[in-house]
């Protein structure tokens, strides 16, 4: 029960701080705004408020529970001072009294299931692995680490900034019960939009549609953050709304706020920017006013939104909108290759054809994880709510949020967009609300938990029966949790066995929701890349550096050598093991005043000079003519060969040693490289676990579905590692076998 008090206190002090802060915006902007939607925009407003200076004092390295407390209490205190807990006495045209009663015990009927849904333990994949976990290693380590070893921890974290702030009161489940606040929200939000557009039935309707869909009663009662994107999407589309009835410089601030949280709580959702300000701009260019300064009013306010996330990528990786456009700013965090492998698995989702989506994203949902609801397939009927002003805008707002769904086609992705085209739905009825009346009650009876598994898949993610004694904590919260979560054991193994501060490293992870340590995947950074080369090279034909490509040529005083790549290949990166310069058959080793610059990922390129048979440098991104890799001697040296070791992957390669016989011009040097092949390197096993240990990574995570496992677990010793602790398909192993 103590847990279960911690949760609602977290849940009501952040919904209480981002109130006050959203009303203090809405008094100082003097935005004139309906008591209804002083409740909805003040807590959306307020909790974009609330988010930004929780990244403010996180990046400060101030992310302290105590530090929170006041810092909300603070806000609380000052929105009290200045009345801004007082609402506007004006009010909107009321729904019909038969419609609120019944509407009321729908969404109280639902409500209830959903925040018994909310007070579980969190088990959710994506929240145990990086929506809560990384709010839970900030707090930890009291700000952001410098040294950013996980991708999914440049994105941005605007709804995760708000579950940092209650992870500090109620823990693991915090997360949940912020995402819940939206999900109650949101149907209120859209409520009000109708009643303000003279249309209370559509709004009620739509927000219903929204509020009782399967996928937003699993979403938006997990530490998720899809629900919460689609509150503030919407968000932007009704104060845009208010903007164009009076076109006053008060509601364009808080749609360029808005518009920013948007980019700030998920990039996709940063669609929503160019769309506010195209719609600015549209409509000040059809009216013949002035439209320079309301639309640099609405960028600049987006931009101080977006700016926070800007920002520290820049300064963590070099790149601003990491952990995209790696192309497009070159950075040692992580690779094209890496970045282009992401997006291939994203919207390649279980190989579902564009054919298959409408019916898997409403009634099916064993693919794309999920569904919105059998009624969402009348959605081409949104087409009649083409007749009404409004429905067109709600259709083309719709579009627009639709536009980054195929990055990645799960069913969430269609969050964003989902409010929109409920309410179209709704709208094609038009002020038919016995229409409107059983499209909601038919949603609501094929929307119960009870029902969904007669029509749905049977891995249809969905809201499941949650029993009292989990919800109340009579059940223990690890008994819960290893019962639901297949890697919670190791996990806990890896919090028992390895010493604090020390990262593990895995070719695949487990959840870091419910441990401290770091969790380093090979996915997730170049840094993880790398060493997953160095452990799989001794296992790999592709990797081990067997081919030699040895170019020969009278002996010759030479400063720069450069090989040119004149190969192509979409499927493999440019890569090199070592990088060798002989003379008279004696290698020369590398001097202090040598030094080497290439076009491609220039942060692994002294890999290619470090005599490791395990480690490589590679591009970085596929193999094309143009790229180079150059060696300076810093002064002349005379040799008479060059050989380049290198794996079995490289045969699309096809490189040109070339030599710089004046300053700036280069010629060849060896004609065509003779190809020799060699054993297989003695000592790999032992040079991959040295190499992770430089590294100072110590552990070493296997799963028994990892290319690795076949090799390491009958024979750990033969890697020189021990196994110190296994559960189920795990095995935990530190490298100082001997200890």
């Amino acid at each position: 029960m103590t847990q279960v008090a911690r949760l609602l206190f977290a849940a009501a002090f952040t919904y209480v701080v981002s109130l006050g802060a959203g009303k203090m915006l809405i008094a100082l902007l003097r935005l004139k705004l309906y008591r209804s939607e002083e409740y909805f925009f003040g807590f959306v407003l307020g909790s974009a408020i609330l988010s930004t200076l929780v990244f403010v004092l996180t990046a400060a390295h101030l992310a302290y529970a105590g530090v929170f407390l006041v810092a909300g209490l603070a806000i609380v205190s000052l929105a009290a001072w200045n009345g801004a807990y007082r609402f506007s006495p004006d009010r909107l045209p009321p729904l019909d009294i038969s419609w609120r009663i019944a509407l009321g015990l729908l969404y109280t009927t639902f409500a209830i299931l959903y925040l018994k849904s909310a007070l579980l333990p969190e088990i959710q994949s994506d929240a145990i692995a990086y929506h809560i976990a990384l709010p839970a290693r900030y707090l930890r380590e009291h700000g952001f680490p410098t040294g950013q070893r996980n991708m999914m921890g440049n994105l941005s974290e605007g709804i995760e900034m708000l579950f940092t702030f209650a992870f500090a009161f109620g823990k693991h489940s915090a997360g949940a019960m912020v995402h819940l606040i939206y999900t109650l929200v949101l149907p209120f939000g859209m409520l009000s939009w109708g009643r303000r557009m003279g249309l209370p039935e559509v709004g009620a309707g739509g927000g219903m549609l929204i509020f009782m869909s399967p996928i937003v009663g699993r979403l938006g009662t997990t530490g998720y953050i899809d629900v919460a994107v689609a509150c503030i999407a919407f968000a932007v589309f009704y104060m845009l709304a208010i903007w164009r009835e009076n076109q006053s410089m008060a509601p364009l601030v808080a749609v360029g706020l808005l518009a920013g949280f948007c980019y700030a709580a998920k990039y996709t959702a940063g669609v929503a920017v160019p769309f506010a300000l195209g719609f600015v701009l549209f409509h000040r260019l059809r009216a013949r006013q002035p439209w320079l300064r309301p639309v640099i009013v609405a960028g600049l306010c987006s931009l101080v939104m977006m700016a926070p996330y800007l920002l520290k990528n820049e300064v963590l990786t070099g790149n601003p909108f990491a952990p995209f456009a790696n192309n497009l700013f070159p950075n040692p965090a992580l690779t094209v290759t890496q970045e282009r492998a992401y997006w291939n698995a994203m919207h390649q989702w279980a190989g579902v054809q564009l054919s298959q989506i409408p019916l898997e994203v409403t009634v099916r949902g064993k693919l794309l994880v999920g569904i919105v609801g059998p009624v969402f397939l009348l959605t081409p009927l949104a087409l009649l709510a083409l007749r009404f002003s409004a429905g067109r805008l709600l259709l083309l707002a719709g579009l627009i949020f639709l536009l980054t769904y195929f990055f990645n086609i799960a069913t969430r992705f269609l969050m964003p967009s989902l409010p929109f085209f409920a309410l179209t739905l709704a709208c094609a009825f038009g002020r038919w609300k016995a229409g409107i009346a059983a499209l909601v009650l038919v949603h609501a009876f094929l929307s119960w938990p009870r029902v969904i598994p007669m029509y749905c898949g049977s891995w249809c993610w969905r809201l499941e029966h949650a029993e009292w004694r989990s919800i109340l904590r009579l059940q223990p919260e690890e008994e819960y949790l290893r019962s639901h979560i297949s890697e919670y054991g190791m996990s806990q193994q890896i919090e028992k066995n390895v010493p604090p501060g020390e990262p593990v490293f895995g070719l695949q992870g487990v959840e870091e929701s419910y441990q401290t340590h770091e969790m380093i995947v090979s996915w997730q950074s170049s840094f993880g890349d790398r060493l997953k080369t160095a452990v799989l090279t001794p296992i790999s034909s592709e990797l081990q550096p067997i081919w030699h490509l040895k170019y020969e040529f009278p002996e010759k005083a030479v400063q720069k050598l450069r090989l040119l790549q004149q190969g192509s290949s979409q499927e493999t990166n440019w890569s090199i093991t070592e990088l060798r310069v002989l003379r008279q058959g004696v290698e020369l080793h590398h001097a202090p005043q040598w030094s080497s610059r290439t076009s491609h990922n220039r942060w692994e390129l002294p890999s290619a000079f470090d005599n490791n048979p395990v480690t490589r440098w590679n591009s970085g991104q596929p193999l094309k003519p143009g790229m180079w890799l150059e060696l300076d001697f810093g002064k002349e040296e005379r040799i008479d060969s060059v050989v380049v070791d290198c794996g079995a992957d490289q045969s699309e390669t096809r490189m040109r040693l070339e030599f710089e016989s004046a300053p700036g011009r280069w010629a060849g040097l060896g004609g065509e490289a003779a190809v020799q092949r060699s054993e297989i390197p003695p000592g790999l096993r032992s040079a991959a676990i040295a190499t992770l240990k430089l590294n100072r990574v110590n552990w070493l995570l296997v799963n028994d579905h990892d290319a690795l496992a076949d090799d390491i677990n009958p024979h750990p010793e033969a890697w020189g590692v021990r196994r110190v602790a296994t559960d189920g398909e795990w095995r935990l192993y530190s490298l100082n076998g001997s200890n």
